[in-house]
C-alpha cells in the first residue's frame, strides 16, 4: 500500500503523504426555491424557464 514499505518511519510516511495529497474539490451552489420573481425553482421543484426539467 501507498507510500510502501520503503518508508519506514511516521516522519517519512507523513512527508510522502504530504506530497501526494490532494483536495478534492466539488464546486456546488444553490438555487433559490419558492414563490417570489426571485426563485429559480417553483415549490413543485421546476426549474422556471427550462420545460420538463
Amino acid at each position: 500500500m501507498h507510500p510502501g514499505k520503503a518508508f519506514k518511519t511516521a516522519k517519512q510516511i507523513f512527508a510522502k503523504v504530504k506530497e501526494r495529497l490532494g483536495i478534492v474539490y466539488h464546486p456546488v451552489g444553490t438555487c433559490k426555491i419558492g414563490h417570489d420573481n426571485m426563485v429559480v425553482v417553483a415549490h413543485q421543484l421546476k426549474v422556471h424557464g427550462i420545460k420538463n426539467l
